[in-house]
C-alpha cells in the first residue's frame, strides 16, 4: 500500500538519497585523510629515516609511473565487472597491507618495491571515487563539488592534526595513523551504494583520431606540464620546509591552509560553476599556480609559505 503512495515514495527516496550523500561525504573525508598523510608526512618519515632528497624523489616518482597502468587496469575492471564499490574495497585492502609492511623494513630497495605496490593500489582511488560521486549525483541530486568539498576538509583536518601530533611522537606515527585512516575508509566503502555507468566497454579505436587534433594534443601537453609541477609540489613541499628550518607543526599548518583554500572554490563551483566555461577557469588556475610557485621560490623564511 505504501509503495503506491507517491508522497511516501518520494519521502523514502529523499531519505535514502540523503543517507547515501552522507556516506559519500564520510568516505571522501576519510580517503583524503589518508592522502594528507601520504602527500604531506611520508616524505618526512623517509627523511627522518636517513633517505636523501634524491631517494625520496625516486620513491615519489614511482606513483605517477605506476598510475599509468593501474588506473587503466582498475578502470577496465570496474567496466567489465560493473562495479566501482567492490573495486575500491579491493584496492583499499591492498593499500592497508602495503602500508603495514613499511613497519617491517628500512632497506631502500625493499621500501621502493613496497611503495610501488602501494601506489599501484592508491593512485586509482581518486578517479574511481570521482566516478562514483559523479554517478551518484544523478540519484542523490547533490553536485559533485558539494561532496568533494568534504575531501578537502578531511585533508585539512589530517594535515593540521598530524603536524601537532608529530611534535610529541615523531614521524613514525605517520604510518600508524595512515593504517587507521585506510581501515576507516575500507569499512565505509562497504556501506556505499554501487553506481554503474554505461555498458560500453573500453574502446581505444578513437584514440588516434583524437590525437590528430592539434588543440587536443596541446591541451594534453599543458595538463602534463601542470601535473609535473603539481607532483613536485606534493612530494617536496614538506621536505623543502624542513630544510628551511620549519617544524612539523608548521608543515601541518602550511598543508592545512593549502587544503582549506580549496573549500570556498569547491563551494562556489558547486553553486555557480555551470555559468562559466572550463578552459578559461583552467587558464586562470594555472596562472595563479605559476605565480604561487614563483613566490615560493623567492622566499627565505618558511613562515611565508603559509600566506
Amino acid at each position: 500500500m505504501n509503495s503506491s503512495n507517491p508522497v511516501l515514495t518520494a519521502a523514502g527516496r529523499s531519505q535514502s538519497a540523503a543517507k547515501e550523500t552522507l556516506m559519500l561525504r564520510m568516505f571522501s573525508f576519510a580517503m583524503f585523510m589518508t592522502q594528507a598523510i601520504v602527500v604531506s608526512y611520508l616524505p618526512l618519515y623517509f627523511l627522518d629515516h636517513g633517505y636523501n632528497a634524491s631517494q625520496i624523489g625516486i620513491i615519489y616518482s614511482i606513483g605517477p609511473f605506476i598510475s599509468i597502468f593501474s588506473t587503466l587496469l582498475f578502470g577496465a575492471a570496474s567496466d567489465k565487472y560493473r562495479t566501482l564499490k567492490k573495486i575500491m574495497t579491493v584496492i583499499l585492502f591492498g593499500q592497508l597491507v602495503m602500508l603495514s609492511l613499511l613497519f617491517t623494513t628500512q632497506t631502500f630497495t625493499i621500501v621502493c618495491v613496497i611503495m610501488l605496490v602501494f601506489y599501484f593500489f592508491q593512485t586509482p582511488m581518486n578517479p574511481l571515487s570521482d566516478s562514483l560521486i559523479l554517478l551518484s549525483s544523478q540519484y542523490t541530486g547533490t553536485p559533485y563539488a558539494l561532496v568533494r568539498i568534504f575531501g578537502s576538509l578531511g585533508f585539512a583536518f589530517m594535515a593540521f592534526f598530524m603536524g601537532q601530533l608529530l611534535r610529541f611522537t615523531g614521524s613514525w606515527a605517520s604510518l600508524l595513523v595512515g593504517v587507521c585512516t585506510i581501515t576507516v575508509s575500507f569499512v565505509l566503502s562497504l556501506g556505499l551504494k554501487d553506481y554503474q555507468g554505461s555498458l560500453k566497454k573500453m574502446d581505444f579505436s578513437g584514440l588516434f583520431k583524437i590525437l590528430r587534433k592539434p588543440d587536443i594534443v596541446i591541451f594534453f601537453v599543458l595538463i602534463l606540464v601542470i601535473s609535473i609541477s603539481h607532483r613536485m609540489y606534493e612530494g617536496f613541499l614538506a621536505v623543502t620546509l624542513r630544510q628551511m628550518g620549519a617544524s612539523d607543526s608548521l608543515v601541518g599548518v602550511a598543508w592545512l591552509i593549502s587544503a582549506v583554500s580549496e573549500i570556498p572554490v569547491f563551494f562556489l563551483l558547486g553553486k555557480y560553476g555551470h555559468k562559466f566555461k572550463e578552459l578559461p577557469l583552467l587558464a586562470i588556475a594555472s596562472l595563479m599556480y605559476a605565480i604561487r610557485f614563483w613566490l615560493v621560490s623567492e622566499i627565505q623564511s618558511p613562515i611565508w609559505i603559509i600566506p
